[in-house]
């Protein structure tokens, strides 16, 4: 079986569709708006691609993945790996993936059940064989950052990504392990400061920063489904724990003329409000939030105005329920229409956003 990690993305007429965080009824809904039938068949013979995050917070994890694993296996759909998947399949537990670990205190946190057992093993397999880059000569899809040494460093791998993820996590680890950085992480978290917990903000720590930054930009694997970071100013409390390095834009320096759709960031679709986890708060207030400072909701940015996120915070919708059970709802499943560079929303509005490059 090929596993190539930087594989061909399919040609003609594409709707690529932005992180849905396992919910299942927003998806249908969105692909009923496109004009696709309950088994994803478009009579135009359009084609579905999925931008990475299928799963966690939503209500129906389990059904998103193997919707999406049905129609990959029929090849109407294909799908990249995202950061969530990515998660899961090496066995890291985050906030949000319970209901894959079987863990029944974290598991209901979103989800009503977790996924059954039987379930599991298919569903482990499909995310090892997940793809990390999709491409063809007018257009490159990745979960959240293209780097260019990153994909030259995976293209023609023919094996599945864990193997060269975890041959760079091990090397990695056994440099911070030599730095004595590790020793400073573990004795750091065995404190009681409230690393682990929510409340005040801990005092900044060398050694997690050192660890966060290293771990991620080192490994290829991380970068284009994790996108960059770098040390924040002041420690902030995201998915579960504090932390010490933030996201920051890559596109700034992608110079090259070829499209790219990303998803993972969390994009606004209001000017001055942001939805973030459990609120909606002026942009700019939560750090990491202003990656988009200066940047119109629905409009192409980066250096040569060719780089586009298709993620409009559908992952906020299970909180937005708590606060308000029919709506309105912030966050939009979304979907860009490739060539006609169209978005449609999950209640069905269609904006048209410009070629990329334009203006």
């Amino acid at each position: 079986m090929h596993h190539a990690l930087v594989a061909p993305l399919f040609e003609g007429p594409l709707d690529v569709i932005g992180d849905v965080h396992g919910e299942l009824g927003l998806l249908r809904t969105l692909l009923g708006k496109l004009g696709y039938d309950e088994d994803g068949v478009h009579p135009d013979l359009r084609r579905l691609v999925f931008i990475g995050d299928l799963v966690d917070r939503g209500p129906d994890s389990p059904g998103v993945v193997r919707f999406v694993m049905d129609l990959v296996a029929q090849g109407l759909a294909q799908c990249v790996l995202g950061n969530h998947e990515l998660n899961i399949a090496a066995g890291k537990p985050r906030e949000g993936n319970g209901w894959f670990r079987g863990d029944p205190e974290e598991g209901g946190h979103f989800v009503a059940e977790p996924v059954a057992a039987e379930d599991r093993a298919d569903i482990q397999a499909f995310f090892e064989g997940l793809p990390v880059v999709l491409e063809r000569p007018d257009l490159r899809l990745v979960h959240a950052a293209w780097h260019g040494p990153s994909v030259a460093a995976l293209r023609g791998v023919d094996e599945p990504w864990r193997a060269p993820y975890d041959r760079v996590e091990g090397a990695i680890r056994a440099g911070l392990a030599a730095r004595g950085i590790t020793r400073e992480v573990v004795k750091a978290l065995e404190e009681e400061h409230g690393v682990r917990r929510p409340g005040p903000a801990p005092p900044w720590i060398e050694a997690l920063a050192i660890n966060d930054e290293d771990q991620q930009m080192g490994n290829p694997v991380r970068v284009l489904v994790s996108g960059f970071e770098a040390r924040t100013a002041q420690p902030f409390w995201v998915g579960g724990r504090w932390r010490m390095v933030e996201r920051v834009d890559w596109w700034s320096g992608y110079s090259d003329p070829t499209p790219v759709l990303v998803g993972h960031y969390w994009r606004s679709p209001a000017p001055d409000r942001f939805v973030y986890e459990d609120l909606v708060t002026p942009a700019g207030e939560i750090p990491g939030t202003s990656i988009f400072a200066g940047v119109e909701p629905f409009d192409w940015f980066g250096l040569r105005r060719n780089v586009f996120c298709i993620d409009y915070c559908a992952g906020a919708r299970w909180k937005e329920r708590q606060v308000a059970p029919d709506g309105p709802f912030h966050g939009r499943l979304t979907a860009m229409r490739v060539p006609e560079w169209q978005l449609v929303t999950d209640d069905g509005v269609r904006r048209a956003v410009g070629s990329p490059g334009a203006g």
